[in-house]
């Protein structure tokens, strides 16, 4: 969560090239942490995520996004 609203700082602050860079350096400093990496790993391995199939039904995924009702 720390990176993500750091990402949206950064929106704020840079130019978007540099915004994006900046993102993928945040993201892959959360997977260096095991317990985020094992979350990942079974978000797109046992759920589906980033599937046709895991965008389908992105409500039973992430039942706490405000369009997970539509």
């Amino acid at each position: 969560m720390t990176a993500a609203k750091q990402c949206v700082l950064n929106s704020l602050a840079m130019s978007q090239d540099d915004a994006l860079n900046e993102e993928f350096v945040l993201f892959a400093e959360t997977l260096k942490d095991p317990a985020s990496r094992k979350l990942m790993t079974a978000f797109l391995e046992e759920r589906g995520g980033q599937t046709r199939e895991g965008e389908l039904k992105v409500g039973e995924l992430a039942p706490y996004l405000p369009f997970s009702s539509l």
